[in-house]
C-alpha cells in the first residue's frame, strides 16, 4: 500500500514551501489455512455400543510471511488435542478435534453447534471454524434391504 501526501505552507510574504511525503506500508493479515471449512460429527443413537468421544482431524498451515503464535479456543462438548501452537512460515500442524457423546434427556434428534476460534498473539485478529455435532435418534428400522412393490 502506498499513499502520497502534499503539504503546502506559506508564511506571510515568504514563498510557498511544498512538502511531498510518501507513506509506504506492507499490510498482510495473519492467516492460517484450514484443511476443512467446517467440522461435522454424527452421533447415531441406535442402541449399539459407542465410543465416549468421536474424533476428527484438522490440519492448519501458516500461510503468513512470519512465524505465528496462537491458541485454539472452544467450548464443550467439543475439545482439541493441543491448545497452544507456534508455526513457522509454510509449516503445518494436525490436531484432533473431539465431540463428547451426548446423552439428551429427550430422545429427539438435534444439532449442537460451536466454534473453534484461533487467537493470535500480539494481534486482535481472530479466525474461526464452525463445529457441528449431529445427534440422531432413528425411529424407523427396516428389516429388509430390498422391497418390491409390484
Amino acid at each position: 500500500m502506498k499513499e502520497t501526501f502534499f503539504c503546502r505552507v506559506a508564511y506571510g510574504k515568504q514563498k510557498e514551501q511544498l512538502y511531498k511525503i510518501i507513506v509506504d506500508a506492507d499490510v498482510v493479515s495473519t492467516k492460517l489455512l484450514f484443511s476443512k471449512r467446517e467440522i461435522r460429527f454424527v452421533q447415531l443413537n441406535d442402541g449399539k455400543e459407542h465410543p465416549d468421544y468421536m474424533t476428527e482431524q484438522l490440519t492448519v498451515q501458516n500461510v503468513y510471511a512470519s512465524a505465528l503464535t496462537f491458541k485454539f479456543l472452544l467450548k464443550p462438548p467439543f475439545a482439541i488435542s493441543q491448545v497452544d501452537a507456534k508455526l513457522e512460515p509454510t509449516e503445518s500442524l494436525t490436531v484432533d478435534l473431539t465431540f463428547e457423546w451426548q446423552y439428551p434427556t429427550e430422545r429427539k434428534s438435534t444439532i449442537c453447534s460451536g466454534k473453534l476460534e484461533v487467537v493470535y498473539t500480539d494481534t486482535v485478529q481472530r479466525d474461526s471454524l464452525n463445529l457441528f455435532g449431529e445427534i440422531h435418534f432413528p425411529n424407523l428400522r427396516l428389516s429388509a434391504h430390498h422391497m418390491d412393490f409390484e
